[in-house]
């Protein structure tokens, strides 16, 4: 069972309404240290299950006052620590997503590069010819083979 804010809100209330504590037991008495140990629950027959019910009485006094504290606690640690862990997956999302996005703008500006080479109007002949025939071979080549192609006439033309 789950317990909710509104019964913790009304043990809550209870535990402050009750004689403030420790309590203890006397036989089937419970007493309470904070009023001279006079009783705050008598019970008139003298058994064992009534020794028991007293001392669990009693034991309530200070038990549910530090449950009720601890299970706020708790639940103001899980929500604490359900924002951050949403935190962190929308920062590892962003980051994935950024990383997306810089890899395929490094992509596009080395197609950019590639275009530009290929529509250049270059001072070399021999440049301008090798442009002319990956031209002509495009249509029937692969992107990566095109795009390889270019890159490897690129890096010839640049060597000194």
């Amino acid at each position: 069972m789950k317990t909710t804010e509104r019964q913790i809100a009304e043990w809550e209330k209870l535990s402050d309404a009750a004689t403030p504590g420790p309590w203890g037991r006397a036989g089937t008495e419970v007493t309470a240290k904070s009023i001279g140990y006079a009783s705050v629950c008598d019970t008139e027959t003298d058994n064992d299950k009534m020794c028991e019910n007293a001392a669990f009485i009693a034991a309530a006094r200070e038990a549910i006052p530090a449950l009720i504290a601890d299970l706020r606690d708790a639940r103001e640690t899980i929500s604490r620590l359900t924002a951050q862990a949403e935190a962190l997956l929308l920062h590892a999302d962003i980051k994935t997503r950024r990383e997306e996005r810089e890899a395929k703008l490094a992509e596009a500006e080395k197609d950019a590069k590639r275009y530009r080479w290929l529509t250049d109007d270059h001072d070399s002949r021999d440049t301008r010819k090798a442009c002319h025939d990956i031209l002509a071979r495009m249509p029937v080549m692969s992107y990566s083979a095109a795009s390889q192609t270019i890159d490897a006439a690129i890096a010839a033309q640049e060597k000194p």
